[in-house]
């Protein structure tokens, strides 16, 4: 707790002195000894010092570096870039300084990489290979001190100081996109208008399921910014026809009407006793907006229909499943598995009855009319 504790001092320090904070990491390298490693930190550290102004930048100090790693379960050791920014972020770092180093045929090569905690971007990395670890030591001291000066202060000061009104939207817009300009976080929703820096600048256009947008433009006064966002998901709708019969999609039963799904291949069912089962077999891609419907063949059944009159004597009657005529009694006909009703009628009189069939047999019906 303490120790989050100073955590939060140290950046509430930052706020009230408007300084900013670098934080330099310690080295990683397999088979190189822990000493090196320790000293090459130290002398970027020292670099990247003389290379800030002490009154506009911080440097985060190796006991407080170890300290959160401690506290986020991590070794330094097994620190990959994102690890590498979050740990800049926790510790309240604008910018991030790393090192890698290992040894190929006598000689060592190090590799310094400068990110952007906002962004997470890499502003920068250089390489430098040397034999001698003192001249190692020294050039570390000279590049680090370098990347401060070009990298942070020069592109600060290169940016302009005249501030300019600029509206940013996009589609989709509201809460939940977030709009960066030179890395810097604008707005939290679009669309919004927003003071900042005139010129040239990178705008990333940010949101949940889409693909970053990301352009360099000139900003002006009163210039909009607009973004057609891509979205990494597709949709789909599948109907059936006739309406509502179940459908299943990747094994799941489910409606399917505007549903998200990730890109790839999906599968599509239609399972009903009265249908002959019938799917899809689809390959959708980002950005794909899909729209199908199943049209199933009904399960089939044989019915043969004697029509009789109140004298139990046989007639011509008309014969109607499901309002359908399929001819004249007595009549042999396949029908739908799940016809729901027969119907004859002859002249003034008529007969009805339920139906209850069996796929691939004929059921005998005998109705009366009256």
């Amino acid at each position: 707790m303490i120790r989050y504790l100073l955590v939060l001092l140290m950046l509430f320090s930052n706020v009230v002195f408007a300084k900013q904070r670098v934080a330099v990491l310690e080295f990683r390298g397999v088979g190189i000894d822990q000493n090196i490693l320790f000293q090459l930190s130290d002398e970027s550290r020292g670099g990247a010092r003389e290379g800030l102004p002490i009154h506009h930048f911080d440097i985060t100090s190796r006991e407080n570096m170890r300290q959160i790693l401690e506290d986020m379960g991590k070794d330094m050791s097994s620190c990959d870039v994102e690890c590498e920014v979050s740990l800049g972020r926790v510790v309240g770092a604008d910018y991030v300084l790393s090192g890698t180093i290992f040894q190929a045929e006598g000689v060592y090569i190090l590799t310094l990489k400068l990110h952007d905690t906002i962004s997470g971007s890499l502003l920068g990395q250089k390489r430098i290979q040397n034999s001698s670890q003192v001249q190692l030591f020294a050039e570390t001291y000279a590049v680090s001190k370098s990347m401060m000066t070009e990298k942070i202060v020069g592109a600060q000061q290169n940016q302009s100081t005249e501030q300019v009104l600029v509206t940013f939207t996009s589609s989709p817009a509201g809460e939940g996109v977030t709009v960066l300009v030179g890395g810097r976080p604008i707005c939290s929703k679009t669309p919004c208008t927003e003071s900042v820096p005139s010129g040239q600048h990178e705008i990333q256009i940010l949101r949940k399921a889409y693909f970053p947008w990301i352009e360099t433009q000139n900003l002006s006064a009163n210039v909009t910014v607009k973004a057609s966002l891509k979205p990494t998901f597709a949709t789909l709708s599948v109907n059936s026809y006739p309406a509502g019969l179940p459908l299943s999609l990747n094994g799941q039963v489910q409606s399917i009407q505007s549903t998200i799904l990730d890109p790839g291949a999906h599968r599509v069912l239609l399972k009903d006793t009265c249908y002959v089962e019938e799917g899809l077999e689809l390959t959708l891609k980002a950005g794909d907006q899909k729209d199908f419907t199943i049209h199933p063949i009904p399960r089939k059944a044989g019915i043969f229909v004697v029509a009789y009159d109140q004298y139990t004597e046989p007639i011509p009657a008309k014969v109607y499943v499901d309002s359908k005529l399929i001819g004249e009694a007595p009549v042999r006909s396949v029908v739908p598995l799940c016809s729901k009703t027969l119907r004859v009628e002859y002249g003034n009189a008529s007969g009805t009855q339920s139906l209850s069939l069996k796929e691939h047999q004929v059921s005998n019906v005998n109705i009366n009319v009256r």
